[in-house]
């Protein structure tokens, strides 16, 4: 477990000692997310960013601001409850509703210095890349828009892999690479350090190096053999907002649900929230440059 903290160190000192450097990734277990259970023991992504914060304080003495994004099929409940009151870093989760620890709830945004730095997308079982496009569009981009982060680190699960055990969600490795060029082009616009990822959960010996192929693989060039077959069975069912999204592409009108109208006024307040309130009313950057909690 100390090793896969100086792992998820040594990643953030090589992006910041190296401009040219797109992506560092710390090859390490345990995972930390989770830190305070049995399967974590510290938190490695929150050390390399308190860390990463630290070293670039000492150079501009200002404390940057930093984006955790979160992509383990679990609420990473210690990374949230670390920077839940933080202004300065903002956590971003998206995993599925309802599995353990059984936190990470649309309503926890942040608190004190904190507020609207916490944003928790709890996905329905049985939720594929089209659910993940749909966050990705309408919550991790403007929180990138708004919130302008200059450091950006990855906890890397990938045990929402469609064929992993770990979870019921359907994601294939093609969210990774969608979430590997967002984080590119925000990059391309913004002259900050390299991203860090570190990995988190992820259990199915065949998802794994195919997910993490398609997101190393998408900063460096490097395209991933052609996969003998496809991630997803045809005939896998799909969520109810699986249905809903492709209706809609498909340029349908349809209803929500009635037991999964809260869920979708929830995620739609949400999207509101940082489309409104961060972004159309050009609130500064700066505004996030809050105090720096233990």
């Amino acid at each position: 477990a100390v090793l896969a903290v100086r792992g998820a160190v040594l990643a953030m000192d090589l992006v910041l000692a190296d401009p040219g450097l797109p992506l560092a990734v710390a090859l390490v277990r345990p995972p930390g997310h989770l830190a305070g259970n049995k399967i974590c023991i510290f938190n490695n992504v929150a050390i390399a960013a308190r860390h990463g914060q630290q070293v670039l304080k000492a150079k501009t003495g200002q404390v940057p601001r930093v984006l955790i994004v979160d992509i383990d099929a679990h609420h990473g409940k210690s990374t949230h409850d670390i920077f839940y009151a933080d202004g300065s870093v903002f956590y971003f989760s998206i995993h599925q509703e309802g599995a353990h620890p059984g936190t990470g709830r649309f309503e926890e945004r942040g608190r004190g210095p904190g507020d609207l730095n916490t944003a928790n997308v709890p996905i329905p079982a049985l939720s594929g890349d089209r659910v993940y496009a749909e966050v990705f569009r309408l919550v991790l981009q403007p929180i990138l828009d708004g919130f302008q982060p200059e450091l950006i680190l990855v906890s890397l699960g990938m045990d929402a892999y469609c064929q992993d055990n770990f979870s019921q969600l359907n994601m294939t490795e093609r969210v990774h690479g969608e979430l590997a060029s967002m984080l590119i082009r925000y990059r391309q616009q913004h002259p900050i350090p390299g991203v860090v990822a570190s990995l988190e959960g992820g259990y199915d010996l065949y998802g794994m190096p195919r997910c993490a192929g398609e997101f190393i693989g998408a900063f460096t060039g490097w395209a991933p053999a052609p996969a003998p077959v496809p991630s997803l069975r045809p005939g896998t069912p799909m969520s109810w907002f699986d249905h809903y999204l492709l209706d809609q592409d498909r340029g349908l009108a349809p209803d929500v649900p009635g037991e999964h109208r809260e869920w979708h006024a929830n995620f739609t307040n949400l999207a509101t929230t940082l489309r409104t309130q961060w972004v159309s009313s050009g609130r500064p950057a700066n505004l996030w440059s809050g105090p720096v909690t233990s």
